[in-house]
C-alpha cells in the first residue's frame, strides 16, 4: 500500500480545503438511515449520488437554462467517476459536499469534490473524488461530441483555477 497523498494526510489532520485562489459551489446533506449500511456507516455509493446533487444543484443555481434542457438536445456523460475514503460519516451528521472545476476541454471536463464533516467543533475530511464529463449533443436519434454551453462555460468560470483550466 502506497503512503497517503498530501490530500490524504490533510484529512487525518482534519482541514477542510484551503485553496485561495479558487472558489468551491458547496452543496450542505444531513445524512439519514437510509443512506447507511448494516454497521451503521454512510454506504459508499452515497458519496457518488452526492457528486451528482451538487453537481444539478449547481445547475439550478446558476445556469438554469441548461438544466433545463438536460436530457433533451444536451447531455452530460459521466465517464469516470473516483472517490477516496478518508474517515467514516454517521447517520444525522452533516456534510458539506464542495465541488469545483478540475479542467476543461472542448467538451470534456473535470469537476473535483471534497466532502467535509464538521464534527466536535472541527471541519474534517472525510472524502474527496473527481467526475469526468463529456457534453454530447442529440442529433436524428444520435450522439455526438458537442462544446460545453457557453453560458455554463462563465457560470464556472469562478470555480476554475484561473488560466489554467480553460482551453
Amino acid at each position: 500500500m502506497s503512503a497517503p497523498t498530501s490530500q490524504a494526510k490533510r484529512a487525518f489532520i482534519g482541514e477542510p480545503p484551503q485553496e485561495p485562489s479558487q472558489r468551491w459551489y458547496e452543496y450542505r446533506h444531513i445524512v439519514t438511515l437510509d443512506e447507511t449500511s448494516v454497521t451503521g456507516n454512510v454506504y459508499f455509493t452515497n458519496y457518488f449520488s452526492w457528486q451528482g446533487h451538487c453537481r444539478e444543484l449547481f445547475l439550478r443555481a446558476h445556469v438554469a437554462s441548461v438544466a433545463e434542457d438536460l436530457g433533451g438536445q444536451v447531455i452530460f456523460v459521466t465517464v469516470r467517476s473516483t472517490c477516496d475514503f478518508f474517515a467514516e460519516v454517521l447517520p444525522f451528521e452533516e456534510v458539506v459536499v464542495r465541488m469545483r472545476l478540475g479542467a476543461l476541454d472542448s467538451n470534456r471536463m473535470t469537476l473535483r469534490y471534497s466532502y467535509t464533516r464538521h464534527k466536535y467543533g472541527r471541519d474534517r475530511v472525510v472524502a474527496e473524488g473527481e467526475q469526468e464529463l463529456v457534453c454530447m449533443a442529440r442529433e436524428s436519434g444520435r450522439l455526438r461530441p458537442s462544446p460545453w454551453p457557453s453560458a455554463l462555460i462563465e457560470a464556472l468560470r469562478p470555480y476554475g483555477r484561473g488560466s489554467d483550466a480553460w482551453p
